[in-house]
């Protein structure tokens, strides 16, 4: 089951069917560390745990998949001796969902309109117009490409019936399709000065 939430540094304590037929799944963090808030510090002194909190993640055989974890907190022998719950690649503080979760409502997007995205997921409206308010204007690392063989730059609806529209930008290589950012230039104007862009092999503009 680890492997199927394909999430790095964490274990599955448990895992039930609730009534509505999603998984529920109990997990912890195996990072044993994190970085002091207040002065940037790798710091390994344990100091509990935070709040559990439970994240939206992607399917998992057609059925609706969430994760409960507390996160680690950690203290800091820096000026205070403040106290920083454990930050991790895959999840945003603050959000509803894993980041994994975020892209597939991202990539479901394209073509269609928040609202009807909200409605498709099983998810509030809000909760889907913050991913995408989130991912607006995010500097995309094209070092970290290794390779590109579409790329694709597709218009989206913020809102049913208006006239206002954000461009989408993903990727394909060798069949995985990836979100590279999201811009209120439809235009696109910061690809023409990525290296990553002479690389790909066809452009697929809507």
């Amino acid at each position: 089951m680890d492997l199927l939430i394909d999430l790095p540094n964490i274990q599955i304590q448990d895992a039930f069917e609730d009534r509505s037929g999603n998984y529920i799944l109990t997990v912890i963090s195996t990072e044993k560390c994190t970085h002091c808030h207040k002065c940037g510090k790798r710091i390994e002194k344990s100091n509990g745990y935070g709040e559990s909190i439970e994240l939206r993640h992607p399917d998992i055989l057609g059925k609706q998949v969430y994760l409960r974890i507390r996160f680690p907190r950690y203290q800091c022998d820096c000026d205070g001796q403040p106290t920083t719950t454990q930050q991790v690649s895959w999840f945003t503080r603050r959000s509803g969902f894993t980041k994994a979760f975020e892209q597939r409502i991202l990539l479901s997007c394209v073509n269609s309109t928040i609202a009807d995205v909200a409605i498709k997921e099983k998810v509030r409206y809000e909760l889907v117009s913050g991913v995408v308010d989130r991912n607006i204007d995010k500097a995309v690392n094209w070092e970290s490409i290794e390779k590109l063989d579409v790329l694709g730059i597709d218009e989206i609806s913020l809102k049913k019936g208006h006239q206002d529209f954000v461009a989408i930008v993903t990727g394909r290589s060798d069949d995985k399709i990836q979100v590279f950012g999201v811009s209120r230039d439809r235009k696109a104007v910061f690809l023409k000065h990525s290296q990553a862009v002479t690389n790909f092999c066809m452009v697929r503009l809507f």
